[in-house]
């Protein structure tokens, strides 16, 4: 039995400073530029999808700031402030729910105690998590203390739906956009957290839990975090499939190939083997649109390690698949495929409706014929197929 309490990784390796925070440098160099130069602003607002590093940039702000040695861009993580905020106890750092605090009376209680000069830092500082779930009320309540704020308060505003934000709240705030994070920089930071544990993964592993956490840095920690308990030595590519019960990639490349060739049988068995080995049918509903997704990108803008982040060996078998395919029809696929995500409230029906479009895909008939059409005539507009290159096609033949 351990004798210590296990830590999730994500809390773990937590960044402690504004130079370990992974692909947000547009905004941690801002921040540390105006904390040099003194311009502070009362009010900060963080918006971003979940998992990308705003509670965690507020918590090292608040730490830069009230710092035995701050405000500091570099701040010391031992002193007392700093381990407080860490640990989320300080008593002049508040981190406060907006989703379970989101009523008037909350708002008007923050209004009351910020008027309390901090106890042992220079700036009190109220971190508001998911502020967008604050009623209209709790709004009004908060835009009077952002209107004229004392001196030593801070107000730090995270949200991942900036748009049900009152512009009257965003036009007090300097707004702090966070982007996605790149799929490199994730794996770069897998590789970190892999050689801090003492553990390996290939690099095909670690690019497959960055592609599934789709920017998302908490959730690649988490991703790796089961894998590390999963996995007695290096973590593998097929150790990411079987952990997250997702469906092999050569499922879907034995799918493009049956629809290529119009066999519904293979196409029908394919479906029935990924339910019958209890994969969510959603889920591989939205990687078949993920996967004709990258063969559209291979067609049109070739094996781009930027917009596919795959490895070289995948991304060479996409490339042959793709020149298979027209664009016209691959981006009728990625429609139809589309329409499919999140459009069934059944399995059944998803299922049917899935079974029937492959079914529609490969049949050979006047469509496949017009989609024939619509490409030459885009080959023509490229000035790709010039006059008397040929005899001309025979028409369809009708059905």
């Amino acid at each position: 039995m351990a004798s210590e309490k296990y830590q999730a990784i994500a809390r773990k390796w937590r960044p402690k400073t504004f130079s370990e925070v992974v692909g947000q440098e547009h905004i941690t160099r801002t921040l540390t530029n105006a904390i040099e130069s003194g311009r502070i602003h009362h009010a900060f607002l963080f918006i971003g999808s979940r998992g990308i590093g705003k509670t965690t940039t507020a918590r090292i702000l608040a730490k830069a700031l009230n710092c035995v040695n701050g405000p500091t861009i570099t701040p010391c993580c031992e002193c007392d402030n700093c381990s407080s905020i860490a640990a989320g106890n300080n008593i002049d750092v508040i981190e406060i729910d907006g989703a379970s605090n989101n009523k008037v009376e909350d708002v008007q209680a923050i209004r009351e105690n910020i008027r309390m000069v901090p106890s042992s830092g220079k700036y009190k500082i109220y971190i508001i998590d998911e502020v967008h779930q604050l009623s209209n009320h709790a709004f009004n309540a908060l835009l009077k203390t952002l209107e004229e704020p004392p001196d030593h308060a801070i107000f730090i505003l995270a949200t991942t739906e900036a748009h049900k934000i009152p512009a009257t709240i965003i036009s007090r705030c300097q707004r702090y956009d966070f982007r996605r994070v790149a799929i490199k920089d994730i794996v770069t930071l897998l590789k970190n957290v892999l050689a801090k544990e003492g553990r390996t993964a290939t690099d095909e592993a670690l690019y497959a839990i960055a592609r599934i956490a789709e920017g998302g840095v908490r959730d690649s920690e988490s991703i790796l975090d089961e894998l590390i308990t999963y996995c007695e030595g290096e973590i593998k590519f097929a150790d990411v499939f079987d952990v997250l019960g997702l469906v092999d990639w050569q499922v879907f490349h034995e799918l493009s190939d049956a629809i290529l060739v119009g066999n519904v049988v293979r196409e029908l068995e394919i479906v029935d083997e990924v339910i019958s080995a209890g994969k969510d049918l959603s889920q591989f509903v939205e990687d078949i649109l993920r996967y004709f997704r990258n063969l559209l990108v291979c067609c049109t803008a070739g094996a781009s390690e930027t917009l596919l982040r795959l490895p070289e060996a995948e991304m060479e078998a996409m490339k042959v698949r793709a020149g298979k395919f027209g664009l016209v029809k691959l981006i009728k696929m990625v429609e139809q495929f589309a329409e499919l995500v999140n459009a069934f409230d059944s399995q059944v029906a998803q299922r049917t409706a899935l079974e029937t479009l492959f079914i529609r895909l490969s049949q050979v008939d006047v469509e496949v014929s017009l989609d024939t059409v619509m490409e030459k005539l885009i080959l023509l507009g490229k000035g790709g197929v010039g006059a008397g290159a040929g005899a001309a096609p025979s028409p369809p033949n009708p059905r």
